[in-house]
């Protein structure tokens, strides 16, 4: 007997879990392709031809995960990749076995059958959704359609053009792209199918001159198709990170205490996305685990901040237009105008609140549950331009770039590291300084934001979360912003 269609997997697993007794299940099928390549370009000195090492992948990523809550209320999650008839019917298996185990943990068969099954999903998801769509990001140029030859081309383009400084002593170039179909079903009637592509190309520019070595890094990409690497784009990156990494050679020491400091746009979503996204996340505040817990209506920031995640923005790498549990997407004011408004929710996070859910459930991929997770976090833009920015600092730093970093969000602490920096001296730029870090708390680094650029942009990343852990494509966005009183882990005088 042949396998079933995509469509009939989708009926016969529902089926199943209504057959074994399920009170709510959910499927999640996935039919993507992906091609993963990298480029490490170095060269032993100026003038000399770079040697060129290459890594190169094409893969189907095609499966399906089932979750399920069980007759006495325990939710049961499991996934596979064999799709036939006798695998389908193994994996709902599983995922039941999983909801009784669960239901003997916590206890929650002393509610009884007849509590969990009062409404579809019981008290852990809340009232029913049933969303149905067919829906399809935007692209222009469709990753399928170009070859992988045409693909390491763009690619040593890329690595040539950031030679166009002597000092450039290593390229490195990791590209990603994703397409093909999500669906996902439920025994509420959800049915939710998304064709989707996402293109992403993370570089790195080293340079070297006697021996002191740096190097800058930065992303490109989006939701979309090749479009969004045009070479253009692509051209002026390379060119801007060679010049970055030859104009940091020979940079000095950062300052460190507390001073006045500019973000640009990436060190600012860095801090937006770390510090005030992770907190904003609802799972985290229902755990006690986020300084912003009890704080809604509360003034958490200063005047003009205002923070929101909008995973329907085009183009970011970060964009859906239905989450993990079918539920439509939605922009979250998360802090209006210095007064935090919401938190982003799954279905069980918005259900123990007892709020709508709005969107925010996502999962790597199949293979994972959904979790409460950021889609695209910016801080909006405010109306000031760079000079003005200058012209309120007397001496003071600008960071510029992101490295990464940790938060606490429970304590409310952070420290960030950025790409890069420079002083800034009578209210005007002064010279390269390395990266110093920036740390302190969430909530004063909000207060004291005096001054929002005019200039919001956004960038891709990543974000990781979740045991085990789910990395997936985050976008975020900011303005230049001024803060007051930051404080600077650096090694050299005290700024002011």
């Amino acid at each position: 007997m042949s396998d079933p269609s995509l469509d009939d997997v989708l009926e016969l697993a529902l089926r199943r879990t209504r057959e074994m007794g399920a009170v709510y299940a959910d499927v999640r099928l996935q039919d993507r392709r992906l091609t993963l390549m990298s480029l490490t370009s170095r060269r032993s000195g100026p003038g000399q031809p770079p040697r060129e090492s290459w890594e190169v992948s094409r893969h189907a990523q095609r499966g399906l995960g089932v979750r399920v809550i069980g007759p006495e209320g325990g939710e049961g999650f499991s996934a596979a990749t064999d799709l036939s008839r006798a695998g389908l019917a193994r994996v709902v298996s599983e995922a039941m076995a999983g909801a009784a185990s669960a239901s003997r943990r916590t206890g929650r068969a002393a509610g009884g059958p007849a509590a969990a099954s009062r409404a579809p999903g019981g008290f852990l998801l809340g009232p029913p959704v049933a969303g149905v769509a067919k829906v399809a990001t935007p692209r222009k140029v469709h990753p399928e359609d170009v070859g992988v030859d045409e693909k390491r081309d763009f690619l040593r383009t890329y690595a040539s053009e950031a030679y166009c400084r002597p000092e450039t002593s290593m390229v490195s170039l990791a590209y990603a792209d994703s397409s093909g179909t999500d669906v996902f079903a439920s025994s509420e009637g959800s049915r939710v199918e998304t064709d989707s592509a996402r293109v992403v190309l993370h570089s790195t520019v080293e340079a070297e001159r006697a021996g002191d070595v740096f190097d800058t890094i930065e992303s490109l990409g989006g939701v979309g198709g090749l479009e969004l690497l045009a070479e253009p784009a692509v051209k002026d990156l390379a060119g801007r990170l060679a010049s970055r990494a030859a104009d940091w050679l020979g940079a000095g020491a950062p300052p460190g205490g507390e001073m006045t400091a500019i973000l640009d746009n990436q060190s600012c979503e860095n801090f937006v996305h770390e510090a005030v996204g992770h907190s904003c996340e609802a799972d985290a505040v229902e755990a006690g685990a986020s300084v912003m817990a009890g704080k809604l209506g509360v003034e958490v920031g200063a005047p003009g901040v205002t923070v929101v995640d909008d995973p329907g923005r085009a183009g970011t790498v970060g964009m859906f237009l239905y989450d993990d549990e079918g539920v439509k997407a939605q922009r979250v004011t998360l802090i209006e105008d210095g007064v935090l408004k919401g938190y982003l929710h799954t279905r069980q996070t918005a259900a123990a609140m007892g709020v709508p859910p709005n969107g925010h459930a996502r999962a790597r991929d199949f293979g994972h549950l959904p979790i409460v997770r950021m889609g695209t976090i910016s801080l909006e833009a405010g109306d000031h331009d760079f000079d003005e920015l200058l012209e309120g600092v007397g001496d003071g730093i600008y960071l510029m770039g992101k490295r990464g970093g940790q938060v606490d969000p429970a304590r409310g602490v952070f420290q960030f590291r950025p790409d890069r920096a420079r002083l800034i001296q009578g209210g005007e730029l002064g010279p390269p300084v390395r990266a110093p870090s920036l740390s302190g708390s969430i909530l004063d680094i909000l207060r004291n934001m005096d001054a929002i650029g005019d200039d919001l942009c956004f960038h891709p990343g990543g974000c990781g979360k979740g045991f085990p852990l789910q990395v997936i494509p985050a976008g975020s966005g900011s303005p230049h912003v001024r803060i007051r009183r930051a404080t600077i882990g650096g090694e050299g005088g005290r700024g002011r």
